[in-house]
C-alpha cells in the first residue's frame, strides 16, 4: 500500500517532527520519573503508606511504564518513517502482526490503570468499614484484589483484540486493527463512567478517614498509639489514591473530549493539521509524566514534615507533658 499525498505532506512537515521530538523527550522524562518513584515507594514510604497502598501504586507504575514504552517505540517508529517514507513511498504501512508488541502494550498500559484503581478503591474501602477485619486479612485481600484486577485486564485485552486480521496494512502502530476500533472506544465510554465512580467512592472515603483521624485526635485522655497510626495511615492512603485517580481521570476526561472533537473535524481538516493535534493532544503520555511525580512528591513531603518535627523536639528541653503533647501533634503531619 503506497502514502496518500496528504501522508507525504505530513511526513514532510518540520513542525509535526518536532513535536514528535517533544512527545520523545515528555516520554523520555516520565520514564526515568516512574523509575525514581518506584524506587522511592519501596525504599522510603515504609513508615508513612500502607503496605497494600505501595503495592497497588506501585503496579499502577508497572502499568503507566508499560505504556509509555510502547508509546516510546511508537514515536520512533514514526520517526523512522520520516526519513524512509519520502524515498519509497509505497512501503509506508505494516501488518497488524509487525505491530502486535507496541499494540498490546498500549491497551495493556490503558486498561491495567483502570482495574487496578478499582481494586485500590475497594481496597481502601474494606480497610474503612471493616478495619478490624482488613488488618486481620489484609494480604490476602490484596493478593485476591490484585488477582481478579489483572485476570479481568487479560480478559478484556482478549476482547479487543479477538478477531483482527493480522495481515491487515496500517499507518503506523498508532493504529488499531479496524476490528478493535469500536470495541477499544466502547472501554474508554465505560472506563470513563467507572472513573467518576471511582472518584465519588474515593472522595467519601477520603471524607471519612479525615473526620476518623480528626475524632482520635481529639480523644487526648485516652491516646492510643497504634489506633493512632492506623488512622493516620488510612488517611495518608486515602489521599494518594484519591489524587492519583483524579489525575487519571481529568487526563481521559480531556483525552474523551479531544477525541470526540476531532473524529468531528476529521474530515474538515488535513491529514498532517489532524496528526499535529493528536500527537499534541493526547493526554496520556502527560498524565504518566504527573503521576510519579506526584508518587515522589507526596512521599518526600510526610517524611520532611515528620523529620523536622522529631528535629524540633529534640532540640529542646521541656516537661513530660508537653513532650507528650508534641508527639501527639506529630502524627498530625
Amino acid at each position: 500500500m503506497c502514502a496518500t499525498l496528504e501522508q507525504l505532506e505530513m511526513y514532510n512537515s518540520k513542525l509535526y517532527f518536532c513535536i514528535l521530538i517533544i512527545n520523545l523527550f515528555t516520554i523520555a522524562t516520565s520514564l526515568i520519573a516512574i523509575i525514581l518513584a518506584f524506587r522511592k515507594l519501596y525504599q522510603d514510604s515504609e513508615s508513612v503508606m500502607n503496605f497494600p497502598t505501595r503495592i497497588f501504586l506501585g503496579l499502577i507504575l508497572v502499568y503507566v511504564f508499560m505504556h509509555q514504552l510502547a508509546f516510546f517505540v511508537l514515536r520512533l517508529q514514526i520517526i523512522y518513517q520520516f526519513f524512509n517514507i519520502l524515498s519509497d513511498p509505497c512501503k509506508s504501512t505494516y501488518t497488524v502482526q509487525e505491530c502486535s508488541i507496541i499494540t498490546y502494550g498500549l491497551i495493556t498500559g490503558n486498561t491495567g490503570i483502570i482495574f487496578i484503581e478499582s481494586a485500590m478503591t475497594i481496597d481502601r474501602f474494606i480497610a474503612t468499614i471493616f478495619k478490624k477485619f482488613y488488618e486481620k486479612f489484609k494480604n490476602q485481600i490484596l493478593l485476591i484484589l490484585v488477582a481478579i484486577a489483572i485476570i479481568f485486564d487479560l480478559i478484556l485485552i482478549n476482547y479487543i483484540l479477538s478477531g483482527i486480521n493480522y495481515e491487515e496494512q496500517i499507518i503506523n502502530c498508532g493504529s488499531l486493527p479496524s476490528e478493535s476500533v469500536s470495541r477499544f472506544a466502547k472501554y474508554l465510554e465505560v472506563s470513563f463512567y467507572l472513573s467518576i465512580f471511582l472518584i465519588f467512592m474515593n472522595f467519601l472515603l477520603l471524607f471519612v478517614n479525615s473526620r476518623s483521624e480528626k475524632k482520635i485526635r481529639s480523644l487526648r485522655s485516652s491516646y492510643n498509639v497504634n489506633q493512632r497510626f492506623q488512622s493516620v495511615e488510612s488517611l495518608r492512603s486515602s489521599q494518594a489514591i484519591f489524587v492519583v485517580i483524579m489525575v487519571q481521570f481529568l487526563s481521559m476526561l480531556l483525552y474523551s473530549i479531544f477525541t470526540s472533537f476531532y473524529l468531528y473535524i476529521h474530515d474538515k481538516i488535513s491529514t498532517l493539521n489532524y496528526g499535529i493535534l493528536l500527537s499534541i493532544s493526547y493526554t496520556p503520555i502527560y498524565s504518566s509524566l504527573i503521576v510519579p511525580l506526584l508518587i515522589i512528591r507526596m512521599i518526600h513531603h510526610i517524611k520532611q514534615n515528620r523529620a523536622s518535627k522529631i528535629k524540633t523536639m529534640t532540640t529542646k528541653h521541656e516537661s513530660q507533658e508537653e513532650h507528650m503533647r508534641k508527639m501527639r501533634e506529630l502524627w498530625n503531619k
